[in-house]
């Protein structure tokens, strides 16, 4: 229980990230082509829109400064575009408060501004405004609102949402702990594609906590984790190789996954044991095959931060 616990602040900084990554996609059509032509500059006509008040344009601009890497300005005129109502710049600005981006961490100015977007119905604010109750940052803790909050936008099947109700249901936070509503509520955010969800259900299935111990039904969702970069997937699917439990005995992928997740920094797992695991591991291979392995990890993390860098 304790390593998915420890998912929650990595999938919401990531959450954060992903916000001003999508945003462009939110804007007029016609802003986007303006945005996409002047990656480095700033547009003198959408800025004499925006300093005249125009709240896509001050969005505009906001990005803008953003991709320049001119952080103070950037939070400047989301400011701006939040307090006229965007309600994407709302989540921008409270992830900005929340994590201490661009402005001094503090969490009850985030709480307002995600309160402020899920009175708007924003599922990402009504999301982490339950996680904001849950932990008692910036409002007093209150795990009554929490789930009520996450049920919020569970309901419209938030992935993210989803996945908080079955850690609450996993860890006993709130609720009475339950391993059958934890893996009801991962499976629904894991079939939406969310690693950590996918994550948490290979575990699941792993050790027989609310679904039957299958090991061919951890290998597979710890697959899909591991291939979207999670580390503590990639570790715990490298353990499955080299036990052959639920996949083929394959020392070559067991050491493959074990770079990749020593490579990753898994969270609760100490760098000893990894390299441990990973001598052990090692002892199979020939030169050669390790050789091949070390490549294959090599192309891995290309090809993952080339499509990371894509989106």
């Amino acid at each position: 229980m304790e390593r998915h616990r420890k998912q929650r602040a990595s999938s919401l900084f990531l959450a954060a990230v992903l916000i001003a990554a999508v945003a462009i996609s939110l804007l007029p059509t016609s802003l986007q082509g303006q945005t996409q032509a002047q990656p480095t500059g700033i547009d003198p006509i959408q800025l004499a829109k925006a300093k005249a008040g125009d709240v896509d344009a001050e969005f505009h601009i906001a990005m803008s400064y953003a991709k320049q890497g001119n952080h103070k300005e950037s939070h400047r005129w989301y400011l701006m575009a939040a307090q006229n109502g965007n309600v994407i710049a709302m989540t921008i600005i409270a992830a900005d408060y929340q994590f201490g981006r661009n402005v001094a961490r503090n969490d009850g100015l985030a709480f307002n501004w995600y309160r402020n977007a899920a009175n708007k119905g924003n599922l990402l604010a009504i999301t982490n405004l339950g996680d904001l109750y849950e932990r008692g940052a910036g409002v007093q803790k209150d795990l009554t609102q929490a789930m009520t909050w996450y049920l919020k936008a569970a309901d419209q099947n938030y992935a993210m949402a989803e996945h908080y109700i079955g850690l609450m249901y996993l860890n006993g936070n709130g609720v009475q702990q339950d391993y059958v509503q934890a893996a009801k509520w991962s499976r629904k955010a894991a079939e939406q594609g969310l690693f950590v969800s996918q994550s948490l259900l290979g575990w699941l299935y792993e050790n027989g906590h609310g679904v039957p111990q299958d090991y061919v039904e951890a290998a597979m969702w710890y697959h899909k984790a591991a291939e979207q970069g999670d580390a503590l997937a990639q570790w715990s699917l490298s353990s499955l190789y080299e036990s052959g439990k639920g996949v083929t005995q394959d020392y070559k992928d067991a050491y493959f996954w074990i770079n990749l997740a020593a490579a990753n920094n898994p969270e609760g797992v100490k760098q000893e044991d990894m390299d441990s695991f990973r001598d052990e591991i090692a002892t199979h291979l020939m030169p050669a095959d390790l050789s091949l392995v070390q490549d294959r990890a090599w192309k891995w993390f290309e090809n993952y931060h080339v499509q990371a860098n894509s989106q």
